[in-house]
Order: structure tokens, then sequence, then C-alpha cells
């Protein structure tokens, strides 16, 4: 019971932390929304299948739970107070994100065993581990032309400054795509320097100023950076790209007035600097913004991704092509929501009925039920 409290305890004091806009967690931020998702989990799924008093295997399992969450409220308190540095912090959030999905795993396994509802228990983990998903895993294949598209004007197309937004709805691989060409080859050997920032829908032009000169400037750290005013920020920021090839990108774009607040910090050399957005909205960059909409993937290409994730080399059997091509269809085109899916049925006894059953469950698998928009991107 303690173990229980323990665990409420800290999944609600995570989910204040996470809403709260604390600069300080930045980094770690999608670390720390995994961790309390997967601890979340496997507080629901234990209570799901009723703690039975005569399964000791629970028992252990919701006791190592509660330690994990008393090591997680520790250790971010921890850093908080300054007496924990940010790499111990990422350090020990990827080991305890390990040892939950550890912990999901070998629940799933006493369901199994002891008949106790696994198949909710496997919905739940996967459902909540989504948040966990690699950018490789979401990349669906670039090489239909998106990447090259994209990368020519990063590297090409005349010396002026210019701007260029990735648009399109969530899920659709916009930030994975901005990733795989924030590191291409040809990107970091052409720039001299290079910043990736989170805006997102509520931002303070203050922090995102303190946090492209802490990445461009190694004179300053985001601590020095952050206790800048903004006239400050972008003299700095402005001083600093002088003279220089820089590629600035701002992923999660939401409001139009971000580039009335940050243009005079880049300095046009004509030396072929760029600046990249990721964005839902067309309109969110300038008007001379060159804009590349991500097209969604068509019902085939979702079949593709989730029989090649669900099934790897294998192929899927004759008897849930069907059921299979109905799920895929019913994914958006999201690639995102296709990989999340996979993970479920991957997890799953190939039954046809236990497809159907996703099937009929795929909205609360994925999406929010607020119209469509995607909880998870």
């Amino acid at each position: 019971m303690v173990d229980s409290l323990i665990l409420r305890s800290v999944i609600h004091d995570l989910e204040d932390l996470i809403i709260q806009e604390d600069n300080r967690i930045a980094d770690v931020k999608d670390q720390i929304k995994v961790l309390q998702q997967g601890l979340a989990f496997l507080q629901s799924s234990v209570k799901d299948v009723g703690r039975p008093s005569g399964i000791e295997e629970l028992k252990e399992l919701l006791k190592r739970s509660g330690n994990m969450a008393h090591q997680t409220e520790y250790l971010i308190l921890s850093f908080l107070s300054g007496d924990a540095p940010l790499w111990y912090l990422i350090n020990r959030l990827t080991d305890i994100n390990k040892k939950i999905e550890v912990a999901g795993t070998e629940l799933q396994e006493i369901t199994k065993k002891h008949k106790l509802g696994g198949l909710k228990a496997a919905k739940h983990f996967n459902t909540q581990d989504k948040g966990n998903i690699e950018i490789a895993d979401v990349v669906v294949d670039f090489e239909d032309g998106r990447e090259t598209y994209v990368l020519d004007y990063l590297v090409g197309r005349g010396q002026s400054l210019r701007v260029i937004s990735i648009t399109g709805m969530p899920g659709l691989g916009k930030t994975c795509l901005a990733k795989k060409l924030f590191n291409h080859p040809l990107v970091n050997t052409r720039f001299d320097k290079q910043s990736w920032c989170v805006v997102s829908q509520k931002y303070e032009s203050q922090s995102i100023l303190a946090d492209i000169l802490a990445q461009i400037n190694g004179e300053f750290g985001k601590d020095s950076t952050s206790k800048m005013d903004s006239e400050s920020l972008v003299v700095l920021i402005h001083k600093t790209l002088w003279g220089r090839r820089y590629l600035i990108v701002m992923d999660d774009v939401w409001d139009s007035n971000l580039w009335d607040d940050l243009m005079r910090c880049f300095p046009d050399d004509g030396n072929g600097s760029r600046i990249l957005f990721t964005t839902r909205d067309i309109h969110v960059g300038p008007s001379n913004c060159d804009n590349y909409a991500l097209p969604s993937l068509s019902n085939e290409e979702c079949w593709e991704l989730l029989e090649k994730k669900v099934f790897g080399n294998n192929i899927c059997p004759a008897q849930l092509i069907g059921i299979g091509k109905e799920i895929a269809s019913n994914c958006w085109g999201l690639p995102l929501a296709v990989v999340v899916i996979a993970g479920i049925l991957s997890t799953m006894d190939k039954e046809i009925h236990i497809w159907k059953e996703v099937r009929g469950n795929l909205a609360s698998h994925v999406f929010d039920g607020t119209g469509g928009d995607n909880s998870v991107m």
C-alpha cells in the first residue's frame, strides 16, 4: 500500500513539473515525460490486475516500482537544488527509464503466467511507451526526395540568408526530418555555427535567445545566458554570428511573432546562412520563407511500415493482412501513429480477434479524443 502511495505521489509531482515552464529541465523534459508515463503505466497496470495477495512476483514488482519512484524524486530534487549536475541527471534518468521498461516486460509476463488480463496490461505498457520512441524509428524513408529537397535549400540556392520551414500536421515527422538534416555530414561541414532549440506553443523570447547563445558561443553557459536580458542576448548573438555561416533550427514554432522577436539576431552576410523552422502553420515564417509541406503517407505506405515494424523481415500471416491494412489506413497517414500501433501489436499474440480489438480501440491508443489532435505528436 505504501509503495502504491509513493508511486501516486511521484507521478503527480512529475506531472506538475512537466507542466511548469522551468528552463532548468528543458534538456531533460522529454526523458521526464517518458519516466512519468512509465511509472503511470506500472501503477495503472498493477491496479488493473488487482494486486492479488498470493502473487509474490507482483508484490516485488510493486515494491521495486516504489523504489524507482523514490529514486526519481530524490534525483530531480537534487538537480533542482544544485546538488547534482545535468550530465548526472541525464545518465540516471536513462538508467531508471530502462529499469521501468524491464519492469513493464516483467509485468506482462506475470499477467500471462497467472492469466491476470495480460492483454490489458500490454496495451497500457505500449501506449505509455510511445513517448520513448527513438527518432530512427519514426523516420520512415526519406529517400523519396524529402531529405534531398530540403537539403538543397540548406546547402545550395544562393548565398543570401534564407528562412526555410517544414510544415505539416502533428506526427508526420517534421522534427525527425529536421534532426536528420541537422546532423547530416554536408550540413555539419558547411556551417560554422549550428543551434537547435525547441520553441513550442508557449515560449519566452529571452529563453530562446539564451538557448541559442549558449550553443553558438562556448564562452557562455546556459546558466549565465539565462540571467541576461533580451537586448544583451540579441547583441551577443549577432556579434557571434557576424561573418560566420550559421544554421539555426527552431523546432515546433506556433506563433508568427517569433520571427519578429528574433530576426534582429541574424545577420545576412551573403555567405549562405540558414534558418530552419518546423511548424504546423504555413504562415509562421516571414513572407519570403521557403516552405516545404511534408506529405502524409499513403494507406499502402502505412501498411508497409506497420508490417515492417511488427514482423521485421518475416511475412505477415495471410489471415492478418486484411485487418492489418484496416488498422494502417486508420493511422491518418502519420508515421508516428503507425509506429505506436506497431509497438502495441508486436507484443501481442498474432491472432485476428486481438488485432480486431486493437482496431476498435485505435483512437484510445493514439489520439487524445479531442478532435483528432494527436496526443503524442
